[in-house]
């Protein structure tokens, strides 16, 4: 467990993601279960005895950095969900956490966002940033995950 805390009524929020009852004098570490959905961790808070369902990574970012701007939510960078340790989290626009998922199990190119066009015989690199779609063909596949690179980058 972290030194580092932030009471949240009678609970320490750790920025760990550990998450501590301070109820009669006594630390108790509070019970986190796993959304078998999402594969979120979440927990169960009472303030002023009325009871809260808390995604871990939500609660610790708010309590430790504050609301997230509009449009942004939060993101593991280490894409573990299970990982609610502040350094692994951070708020991101959807386009940001598009770059950073992991490569889909159906991808033959081995670059996230770039394939290959059987009509055309070319290699495709494309990125969608708010809305907007950007699509390039290439003739030679490392020109075409070059120029998928520089998309994530601008």
């Amino acid at each position: 467990m972290s030194s580092n805390f932030i009471m949240f009524g009678e609970y320490r929020v750790f920025d760990d993601g550990t998450v501590v009852s301070m109820k009669y004098n006594k630390m108790q570490e509070v019970k986190q279960h796993l959304n078998k959905t999402s594969g979120y961790k979440y927990c169960k808070l009472y303030i002023e005895k009325r009871g809260y369902t808390c995604l871990v990574h939500g609660l610790v970012m708010r309590l430790f950095v504050g609301e997230p701007p509009l449009g942004y939510t939060v993101d593991h960078i280490n894409r573990n969900k299970l990982d609610n340790r502040l350094c692994n989290l951070r708020y991101a626009d959807r386009t940001e956490q598009i770059i950073n998922q992991k490569i889909r199990s159906d991808n033959t190119s081995g670059c996230k966002g770039v394939s290959y066009s059987n009509k055309d015989c070319k290699w495709v690199a494309s990125m969608t940033k708010k809305g907007k779609t950007t699509l390039k063909q290439f003739l030679y596949f490392e020109d075409a995950v070059h120029y998928r690179k520089e998309l994530e980058i601008n």
